[in-house]
């Protein structure tokens, strides 16, 4: 099997309700964990593609909520237990639902490690907080079918 096999694996992988881990930078709007580094591995579930799949529609998973945000984000926040997730390594996790990230589904499939999938309820209730927060426009919901 050739190394561009895996990619095409890979790529099948990149389904609703995947998560997946990826270096990310402040260009992303992730910001470094500590002073003089440039970025940061980050946890994320796919909520959707773009219907010719070029673009990936992720919301962020956190170890801990930005307690100086915590007043507009918070509500937008999706608790995870260890109890489900193995990859969780023993904490409870926060889907971050207050902001849609958008990804080119390429740099998912060069870039980004397959660590598992997080169950229908989860993945529901997710995307219903992502459709009710302030940030996650109409248009941006629509470009990943997330519209009623």
């Amino acid at each position: 099997m050739e190394l561009g096999d895996f990619a095409e694996f890979k790529a099948l992988a990149i389904e609703v309700g995947s998560v997946f881990k990826m270096t990310m930078y402040p260009a992303d709007k992730v910001t470094p964990k500590r002073q003089g580094d440039s970025s940061r591995d980050k946890y994320f579930v796919v909520i959707g593609k773009t219907e010719d799949a070029v673009v990936v529609g992720s919301l962020l998973i956190n170890t801990n909520i930005n307690s100086r945000l915590f007043h507009i984000i918070g509500p937008y926040q999706h608790c995870l237990s260890p109890a489900t997730y193995g990859f969780l390594n023993g904490k409870e996790r926060y889907v971050s639902c207050y902001e849609i990230k958008k990804f080119p589904t390429e740099r998912v499939i060069e870039k980004a490690e397959y660590i598992g999938v997080i169950s229908q309820e989860d993945l529901d209730a997710a995307i219903e907080l992502a459709k009710m927060s302030p940030i996650n426009d109409r248009r941006t919901l629509k470009m990943f079918n997330l519209t009623d």
